[in-house]
C-alpha cells in the first residue's frame, strides 16, 4: 500500500482530475477532504474488506476521479440519491466536490453505511444522509417515491435491472444517471423497454475515457435518462424477481 505526503497526494489530484477535464474541483480545500477520505478507507479496508483497491493512486483514480466524470450533470442544489453506493462512491466525492447537493447514499450492506456515516462525520460533509435499506424496500417508506431530483448508480448491476431500482425514486422531469463502463451501450440496449415501461426517456449518452495521464485507461459511459412519465405504482417488483426476469 502506497503512502503519500500530502503535497505529493496534492500533485497526483492535479494531474489526474487535470486528465479528466475535472481539475475545477481539485481546490485546496477539497484536496485535503479527498486526501482524508484515501487514508480513512485504507484505515477501514485494514480492518474490514470494504473495498479491493487499496493503493493510494488507484484510489484517486478509480474510486475519486471515477465518481467525478458526472460532477457536472447535476443540477445546483438538487437532491441526488445513490443506489448501491457501496463504501461511498460516488456519494463521497460528489458531496466534496459539489457541497450544494443534497445526497442519500442508499445500501444494503451495514459495514459499507457504518463506513459512509463516520466518514461523512469526519470530513464534515452535512450534504450526506447514509441509510441502510434495500432500494425496492425504501422507496416505500416515508414518501420516498418520486421524490428525488436525481438517481445514480455505479458498479452495481446491469442497467436492465438498475432501471427498475432507480427510476422509481426520481420526480417527474429529473434524471437517472447511470455510470458504467465499457459494456454501457449493449446494456442500454437491452434496458430499452423497461425505460420507457418505468417512465424514462434516453435524455443523452456520454462516451469519456477514465485516465491517470501515464498507462491506465478505461472506456466509462454516462447514461442519462430523462423522467417523463410516472413509474407504474406495481414497480419496483422484489429483487427476486427483478434478478429472474429483468425488463
Amino acid at each position: 500500500m502506497t503512502q503519500l505526503t500530502a503535497d505529493e497526494f496534492s500533485e497526483l489530484i492535479k494531474e489526474v482530475f487535470s486528465h479528466n477535464a475535472i481539475l475545477e474541483y481539485a481546490t485546496e480545500e477539497n484536496t485535503e477532504k479527498f486526501r482524508k477520505l484515501s487514508l480513512l478507507l485504507q484505515k477501514a479496508n485494514a480492518e474490514t474488506n470494504l473495498t479491493a483497491i487499496n493503493d493510494t493512486s488507484e484510489i484517486i483514480v478509480k474510486h475519486i476521479a471515477d465518481s467525478l466524470l458526472a460532477c457536472d450533470r447535476f443540477e445546483k442544489s438538487k437532491s441526488v440519491i445513490d443506489i448501491g453506493c457501496g463504501a461511498g462512491f460516488p456519494t463521497l466525492p460528489l458531496a466534496i466536490a459539489r457541497p450544494d447537493l443534497n445526497i442519500t447514499a442508499l445500501d444494503s450492506t451495514g459495514k459499507k453505511i457504518a463506513f459512509v456515516k463516520s466518514t461523512a462525520k469526519a470530513l464534515e460533509l452535512d450534504n450526506v444522509n447514509a441509510v441502510c435499506a434495500r432500494a425496492e424496500e425504501y422507496v416505500a417508506i416515508a414518501n420516498k417515491r418520486e421524490s428525488f431530483d436525481y438517481a445514480t448508480a455505479r458498479a452495481v448491476s446491469r442497467l436492465n435491472l438498475l432501471n427498475e431500482l432507480a427510476l422509481p425514486f426520481v420526480k417527474l422531469g429529473g434524471s437517472f444517471i447511470a455510470l458504467k463502463a465499457k459494456d454501457g451501450d449493449n446494456e442500454l440496449a437491452e434496458a430499452q423497454n423497461g425505460i420507457n415501461l418505468f417512465g424514462g426517456k434516453v435524455e443523452s449518452v456520454k462516451h469519456t475515457i477514465l485516465s491517470d495521464g501515464n498507462d491506465f485507461e478505461a472506456q466509462r459511459i454516462i447514461i442519462e435518462i430523462k423522467k417523463i412519465g410516472n413509474t407504474p405504482a406495481k414497480f419496483p417488483r422484489s429483487y427476486a424477481k427483478i434478478a429472474k426476469k429483468p425488463m
